[in-house]
């Protein structure tokens, strides 16, 4: 009790009496109650008073009394039986609390605030923003509002935020006031499922708010240092992509890119599908004009230039910032001039890169890379020493599979054997069979639901380069739906989202097909240059750790959901005016001739004569359809160029 919420006779004497009574008793769970709603007590205090009244009604069966207490508690929205499902997830951590160990596990989740499925109704929206406010600093911004050439990025905010919980929206709004900036700082825990969390190996931070399975993103928020932002040139030896340079930020334009890629696909996947996509949107965008430190805030201009900010590492930064400046100046193939003084070399390096954030809505931090490796056999060690750098017992470690292995299966039964090792302990997690057959479905849902985003994104004629479905950016998240507890694969970093079909009027296949191959490549594996990458998929197949049998339904179902989402994606284009209106008339008017011509070569036989043929009439069939030359070759080029990649995607065409 004292480790976990301190020195509190009330609240020790509530637990005392829960464990002491084994029914139902109102006056009980109104102490509770009173307890989890009193602004006055410690925020540890009231998360466990309120974990324990959930705790206490779900000893009752009585729906008459579950009914009183959603009136007292201004509940709406859902009802008894889908309020108690909703609850009933923890059932593992309410069934063991009478043991030491059990209410130690009853306490260590009581402290994970997006668990608490009635701390919404316990605590109020301003409460909770000044707890989010005290593990961040915050500096000045000026709200950022590009011309996106489309009315879709003000529209999808608007309906994203239509579709959030009272305090969930209230969050959103709040973070999004007056475009203040805020930061990480040594306070913001690293530790998964926080109120606050700063995703080890990331410059994001985070944000699960009481009783709710909406993520919220602040992208970027500096490092942990004293110092939220630096300069980076190179690592390793290599020079760093562009978008690096601002060590811990984010250029505006990308964000902006972002954004408005981001919301074409958001409205497209849902005039195809009928539901929202499972993706990051942004709701707000904000250019930084002040940063923290340690003495202070600086106006942008100044932290970088003078040299009191950054003390010594002063000089090692301004000669990566020319590095930057002279590497940025190459690429755009200009005359660069010395820089005449210290501000002037700060304004050219801010002017290409200009610091902006954003607040982002519908992330996860459970991103495949990181869960396949916290779920391998020493994914302990990973997570608490080589990630973290911290201390960690064996009940840290049995609490933190359990923790992931409920957020990949929704719903988790622990095994029940004595905690050895982490590898032995996942082992015999798996093996549960209600564990076992969740893991089956999960995977089977998982790989359906990358189909269908991926097939819907080919079916518009677009591309990511890798970075939407790269396992880095995409992740897991459980999600309560219609009564139940289920999985969502979300994908999120959309700053190379394209679709070749929206500014032009005839498809130019040869750098859109170049691009949907590098996101096979990052979905199913293989050669980046001289580096192997393991595909997304092969990081679900771990984290689920499915038989070859299983693997290959899981393969067909991503391939039907893809056909499926391919198809109704060209027949919404070509029937719904709203959606037909976001790509060129022109374009539409000639939209299945690649699908035509695609389709015509898979079913030709695989001979010089045959290819020759082929090439013969795809020219005469794209010129009698009022192609030029040039680009009638290109798609004949194209195709033979990247016919190993087609031919794994045949069954679309």
């Amino acid at each position: 009790m004292r480790e976990h919420a301190g020195e509190h006779r009330d609240l020790a004497l509530l637990v005392d009496a829960v464990l002491a009574q084994r029914g139902y008793l109102r006056a009980l769970a109104r102490t509770a109650a009173e307890l989890a709603r009193d602004g006055a007590e410690a925020w540890p205090v009231r998360r466990a008073a309120t974990l324990i009244l959930e705790h206490l009604l779900l000893r009752t069966d009585d729906v008459s009394e579950w009914h009183w207490w959603m009136r007292e508690l201004r509940i709406t929205g859902i009802d008894a039986h889908h309020l108690r499902a909703r609850m009933s997830r923890l059932a593992r951590v309410h069934e063991s609390i009478a043991t030491d160990t059990g209410l130690g596990d009853f306490l260590h989740i009581a402290a994970r605030d997006c668990r608490l499925t009635l701390a919404r109704y316990t605590f109020g929206a301003k409460e909770v923003v000044a707890q989010i406010e005290r593990d961040l600093r915050r500096s000045r911004g000026l709200r950022s509002k590009p011309d996106y050439g489309h009315h879709l990025v003000y529209e999808e905010a608007d309906h994203i935020l239509s579709t959030l919980a009272p305090m969930d929206r209230a969050i959103v709004e709040h973070l999004g006031r007056d475009a203040t900036i805020r930061f990480t700082t040594e306070r913001t825990s690293d530790d998964i499922n926080t109120l606050v969390e700063h995703p080890v190996g990331t410059v994001v931070a985070v944000i699960k708010p009481p009783g709710s399975d909406i993520e919220i993103e602040i992208k970027r928020a500096g490092v942990r240092e004293p110092f939220p932002f630096d300069v980076v040139f190179s690592r390793g030896g290599y020079i760093v992509p562009n978008s690096h340079f601002l060590h811990g930020g984010s250029m505006e334009h990308l964000l902006a890119f972002e954004t408005s890629q981001a919301s074409v696909l958001s409205r497209l996947y849902r005039s195809v599908h009928g539901v929202d996509a499972p993706m990051s949107r942004t709701i707000h965008l904000a250019t930084v004009y002040t940063i923290p430190t340690p003495d202070g805030e600086f106006d942008v201009l100044d932290y970088f230039t003078e040299p009191h900010v950054f003390g010594e590492r002063y000089k090692a930064m301004r000669e990566r910032m020319n590095d930057c400046v002279a590497e940025l100046a190459s690429q755009q193939k200009k005359d660069r001039e010395p820089p005449i003084n210290e501000l002037s070399l700060t304004l050219e390096f801010l002017g290409q890169i200009k610091p902006a954030q954003a607040v982002q809505v519908g992330t996860t931090s459970f991103r495949l890379e990181r869960l396949a490796a916290y779920l391998a056999p020493n994914g302990d060690a990973r997570f608490f020493g080589r990630d973290r750098g911290v201390d960690f017992t064996p009940a840290a470690a049995r609490r933190f599979a359990d923790e992931l292995l409920d957020e990949i299966l929704c719903v988790y039964e622990p095994p029940r054997i004595p905690y050895r090792s982490y590898a032995s302990y996942l082992d015999a997690a798996y093996a549960v069979r209600a564990n076992r057959r969740r893991a089956n479905a999960n995977y089977l849902d998982a790989m359906a639901q990358f189909g269908r985003m991926w097939g819907t994104l080919l079916g518009a004629r677009g591309h990511s380069e890798g970075e939407s479905f790269v396992s880095r950016n995409a992740g897991l998240r459980s999600v309560f739906e219609d009564g139940e507890w289920r999985l969502r694969m979300v994908f999120m970093d959309h700053d190379s989202l394209s679709f070749a079909s929206r500014h032009r009027n005839a498809y130019h296949p040869a750098g859109s097909v170049r691009c949907a191959a590098k996101d096979a490549r990052f979905i199913f594996g293989g050669y980046s240059g001289k580096r192997y990458v393991r595909g997304s998929v092969d990081y679900l197949r771990e984290i689920y750790r499915v038989n070859r049998v299983a693997e290959r339904r899981g393969m067909a179902a991503m391939r039907e959901a893809m056909k499926i989402a391919y198809d109704k994606t060209q027949s919404t284009m070509r029937n719904d005016a709203a959606t037909s209106e976001l790509f060129q008339v022109a374009f539409m008017e000639k939209f299945g001739d690649w699908d035509e011509v695609v389709g015509r070569y898979m079913g030709t036989p695989r001979n010089a004569a045959a290819r020759n043929a082929w090439k013969s009439e795809t020219r005469t069939f794209l010129a009698e359809r009022g192609y030029t030359e040039q680009l009638a070759n290109e798609y004949v080029e194209t195709i033979m160029k990247y016919s190993r990649f087609l031919r794994r995607i045949a069954f679309l065409f």
